[in-house]
Formats: structure tokens, sequence, C-alpha cells
């Protein structure tokens, strides 16, 4: 632009427009290799986050197939995980009961024994009294 003044103060005006015509297609150029250069940077950049999405979908293959592989190999089936929680429960059933078994009592008639009935009323009155004394 500095050519296209120095032009006009010498009044050349036909050498000032042939400058400027030179300034306006050099900054076209620029312009237009600009907008090149933008291409090309959206370009990489969408290559980049195709490689990350193949990187991340790859992983989730490799996680989905250990995780399957595993569930097979260890025998997590559903029907095999409830037939396992079926017998759990079962033996804990069957521990309790040998365990109220085993607490029972094997004398009845025993001096100071009480039934339930009278154990549950006892605790109730407890209840009632503490309840009084709190208020």
């Amino acid at each position: 632009m500095e050519n296209v003044k120095e032009k006009l103060r010498l009044k050349n005006k036909q050498a000032a427009l042939y400058c400027l015509k030179r300034v306006k297609r050099a900054e076209a150029n620029l312009s237009r290799r600009e907008g090149a250069l933008d291409n090309v940077q959206t370009l990489l950049t969408q290559i980049q986050t195709a490689e990350t999405d193949a990187m991340v979908l790859k992983a989730l293959k490799g996680g989905t197939q250990a995780l399957k592989f595993l569930r097979e190999s260890e025998g997590l089936t559903l029907d095999n995980v409830e037939s396992v929680m079926e017998e759990l429960q079962e033996v804990v059933q069957e521990g309790e009961e040998v365990t109220n078994i085993i607490s029972g009592n094997v004398f009845p008639g025993e001096e100071g024994e009480e039934t339930e009935a009278e154990l549950e009323k006892e605790l109730a009155l407890l209840v009632e009294s503490q309840g009084d004394r709190y208020d």
C-alpha cells in the first residue's frame, strides 16, 4: 500500500493504479490460501477425531470380548447364577434350622422355662414402663 501512496504523491496515477491492482490481487490470493489452509486444518482435525473414535471402538470391542470370555469361562450365566443363589439360600435356611434345633429345649418342663408368648408379654410391659419414665 505504501507503493500506491508513493505513486500518488508523485502524481503518477497509472503506476498507482497498477500497484493497487497488485495489492488487491495479493490480498485475494492470500485470502484464498488462508481458506485452503483452514480446509486442511479442518480435515486434519476430522482425521484425528476419526482415529480417536476408531481407537475407542477397538477398546470397547476388546473389553466386550474379554468380559464375554470371563463370563463364559467362569460360568457366569444367568441360569448358573440363579442356581447358585438358590442353593445358597437353601444352605443358609438349613443352617438356621440346625441352629434352631440345637438351641431348642431338649428338656421340656425345666424349671424357669417360659413360653414365647409369656416372654413377648413381659417385653411389652418393660417397653411400656420404660416409655413412662422418659416422657
